[in-house]
């Protein structure tokens, strides 16, 4: 029968500690990462004393964490480990939950050492039922004892990120209700375990028939010949109080020449899950050039008919080649333009038959072809 060693008496033990700075071998008065030893009697002086080495977490982001180790002992004996997580502030527990095998267990062992994997389904452990769905739990510390004999900590050769895994989030800015061109958009990525993180960067035009979806956002400074990537970042450091971050969407390559009601949506993603994304406001994209007319002056100006329809040849354009409306205003000279469909406030405007005749001859005694006037018009006199 394996007997457990009281740890905290000062026996020695291999550790690794989640979400620390660094890796921890600890005994009585140990100090931080490094190689310590002891050795202890087993009562003959001709068997050398088992130990362990190069403990490490391989993996602990989902479950089952893979913990890996060496056994080394001289002449081959089965060597007695016993593998232990503590969180911080609280007694260390023996892990209860290692795949396919009891804890404490004896391992096999030679004198160039045999190396062993151990899985640990922490989301099964009884004191850890807090993070029974796979969440993030920092400050927790894995370490095997022997039952003596020398132990060994290999310094770096560990995983200190972290117990458990918690998705990415994002926040996004509020945006300007409309824009051109190559455009700013700010958002914040955090995660509790500061895990590096992608993140895609996709629009969606509001109202679109068919409905196009959601499609890849082209960053802004990417030569013409280049594909829109998959993600607009990628080995971002995402500590869990934030980092601000700025996407600049390239706009006149997806949306060239039109204007739409579009928004925008930001996904960061771990090395093992997904984040739920965050979606922008709706806003306009402008990229419409407004229209151009002009008036071909030499020929109004040319023209011999000076009492009838006069005709007003003139040029428009349009860089998208979108259908427009033009609409035609007329003054007099030395004042300022008017719609034929508003008269100026000096003038009188003669809606009645009484008024009819001083609004006609006032025309006539200008263009005799513009003075005529019928009930129901609305004329005005100078």
């Amino acid at each position: 029968m394996l007997r457990r060693p009281h740890i905290t008496r000062g026996f020695l033990h291999t550790a690794v500690t989640f979400g620390a700075l660094g890796f921890v071998a600890s005994s009585c008065g140990s100090g931080l990462a490094g190689i310590v030893s002891s050795s202890s009697s087993s009562g003959s002086s001709s068997n050398a004393p088992p130990s362990i080495s190069a403990f490490t977490v391989v993996q602990s982001r989902v479950t089952p964490a893979t913990l890996r180790f060496r056994t080394i002992d001289a002449e081959g004996d089965p060597v007695a480990v016993e593998i232990f997580f503590q969180r911080s502030g609280e007694a260390p527990e023996s892990i209860t939950q290692l795949a396919g095998r009891p804890n404490p267990d004896s391992y096999a062992s030679s004198g160039a050492g045999v190396d062993h994997v151990v899985e640990w389904n922490f989301t099964s452990e009884p004191a850890l039922a807090d993070v029974s769905d796979g969440s993030f739990a920092g400050e927790v510390t894995v370490f095997a004892t022997l039952l003596g004999g020398i132990q060994e900590a290999v310094p770096g050769a560990s995983d200190i990120s972290g117990l458990g895994n918690d998705a990415p989030t994002i926040t996004v800015d509020s945006t300007d209700d409309e824009v051109t061109g190559i455009v700013a958009q700010g958002f914040r990525v955090a995660d509790s375990s500061s895990d590096s993180v992608r993140i895609r960067a996709e629009y969606d035009i509001v109202g679109d028939d068919p409905d196009l979806g959601w499609l890849l956002a082209r960053p802004g400074g990417l030569p013409e010949s280049a594909p829109t990537p998959a993600f607009a970042f990628e080995g971002i450091e995402a500590p869990a109080t934030g980092v601000e971050l700025v996407f600049f969407w390239d706009t006149d390559a997806d949306l060239e020449d039109l204007d739409r009601d579009v928004r925008l949506r930001f996904t960061a993603i771990d090395s093992v899950t997904e984040g739920l994304a965050a979606v922008t406001n709706a806003f306009r994209v402008d990229n419409n050039d407004p229209p151009t007319v002009s008036i071909q002056g030499d020929q109004f100006v040319l023209n011999p008919d000076q009492l009838g329809g006069i005709p007003i040849p003139f040029t428009v354009r349009d860089a998208e080649s979108d259908d427009v409306r033009v609409v035609f205003q007329w003054r007099r000279a030395r004042t300022s333009p008017t719609s034929p469909r508003h008269a100026p406030a000096s003038k009188k405007c003669c809606a009645t038959r009484s008024c009819a005749a001083s609004c006609a001859s006032a025309a006539r005694s200008r263009a005799p072809s513009a003075g005529h006037w019928s009930p129901g018009t609305t004329r005005t006199c100078a």
